[in-house]
């Protein structure tokens, strides 16, 4: 039975993986035929603050649920509101920080500037970490399957809106929405 769920975690691991690499990369190529090096470059910058906070924000609950032998619904619930609130706080921190960096730039240049940006995109931080706590559950039950259906809806998703942000003269902002929706 265990060798069972075992096989079936890693088939859809597998599987999970390649929709992830082969949506991503789909998605990136089209964009990158309907964006200016500008936009993916705006993005680049954004990312490195989001990415640098996604990580503390997680803190690693996530994953220390999955190497805990048992818990309970209590333990489990604690860890996802604790991580929500460290969510909301690094958010509002990352927001507070952009709105500072906002005021030493000049007024026509704020709606596409990276701390508006960086503003918009930090919104993804209140889902990503909280994502990762339920995720644990279906990992620890050897359950993939799940989760291989939910990012692969989640990745077409932001593929498709942000493939319809670009091609409706969005922009970096299609690349922003793209995040967002993933």
């Amino acid at each position: 039975m265990l060798k069972n769920k075992i096989l079936g975690a890693t088939f859809w691991s597998i599987i999970n993986s390649g929709l992830t690499q082969i949506i991503s990369f789909t998605t990136f190529i089209v964009l990158a035929r309907l964006l200016d090096l500008d936009d993916f470059g705006k993005l680049a910058a954004v990312y490195i603050f989001i990415e640098l906070a996604n990580h503390v924000s997680g803190f690693g609950f996530a994953d220390a649920l999955v190497q805990k032998y048992k818990y309970d619904d209590r333990q489990f619930w604690s860890a996802c509101w604790f991580i929500l609130i460290l969510s909301v706080f690094i958010t509002g921190l990352l927001i507070l920080g952009a709105q500072i960096w906002s005021l030493f730039l000049s007024p026509t240049d704020r709606a596409t500037s990276l701390p508006f940006l960086l503003s918009v995109t930090s919104i993804s931080l209140l889902f990503s970490p909280l994502s990762n706590c339920f995720e644990s559950k279906y990992r620890k039950s050897l359950d993939i399957r799940v989760i291989t259906l939910i990012k692969s809806v989640s990745n077409l998703s932001g593929a498709f809106c942000g493939i319809f942000f670009a091609l409706s003269g969005f922009g970096v902002w299609s690349l922003i929405a793209q995040k967002i929706v993933t």
